[in-house]
């Protein structure tokens, strides 16, 4: 996940070489940025706007996180990232109730392709029917939880990374969307990148 202001300074200070396209992981646009000075001065500015108007992505298509990487975990709205291993592997459950949810999320869930997103990882510590849970978000919008047994496995990784009330951020996935022979869509699900033997 990378960070918008790091982007924007990046860009401002060296986006006629492409800094900021290569630190996002576009790095074929990169090269083209190094040796057209920045397409001449006009991506270089363009680039700088999409930024500042958060319609800037990444390389893989996703949004550039606003809030630094460094904010209090305790704090409200702040998030630490989690680690993951490159891929999305973990399931949540729940998402049967989030489908529209689901589906005004990315365009890309018609024709069932993944859709690659951000998910943040709250703690519900008022839940009337599980004071452990853990909800998950996308673009803030809830969209399942983790089950009662990983929610409570997660809840203790995240104490031992010495942040036992933040917010988690990582990556994930959306799957499936895809339309049936009787043109209903399958189910949509969420599958999120955290290392496997925390559960």
């Amino acid at each position: 996940m990378k960070r918008k202001w790091t982007a924007f300074v990046l860009c401002l200070l060296l986006g006629w070489i492409g800094a900021h396209r290569f630190y996002v992981g576009k790095n074929g646009s990169g090269f083209l940025y190094l040796f057209t000075f920045g397409l001449f001065g006009l991506g270089w500015f363009w680039d700088a706007l999409m930024i500042l108007l958060g319609q800037f992505k990444d390389g893989r298509g996703m949004q550039l996180v606003a809030d630094g990487a460094g904010a209090g975990a305790g704090a409200h709205g702040a998030a630490v990232d989690l680690p993951g291993v490159g891929s999305c592997q973990v399931e949540i459950v729940g998402e049967s109730f989030y489908q529209d949810t689901l589906r005004k999320i990315g365009h890309a869930y018609a024709s069932g392709k993944r859709q690659e997103v951000e998910a943040r990882l709250i703690l519900e510590g008022n839940n009337p029917k599980d004071p452990q849970a853990v909800r998950i978000d996308i673009q803030g919008k809830p969209v399942g939880y983790l089950s009662r047994e990983y929610a409570r496995k997660y809840r203790q990784q995240l104490a031992t990374l010495g942040h036992p009330n933040a917010t988690g951020r990582c990556d994930a996935i959306v799957l499936g969307g895809r339309k049936r022979e009787n043109g209903k869509q399958t189910q949509l699900c969420v599958l999120l990148d955290l290392p496997p033997d925390w559960f």
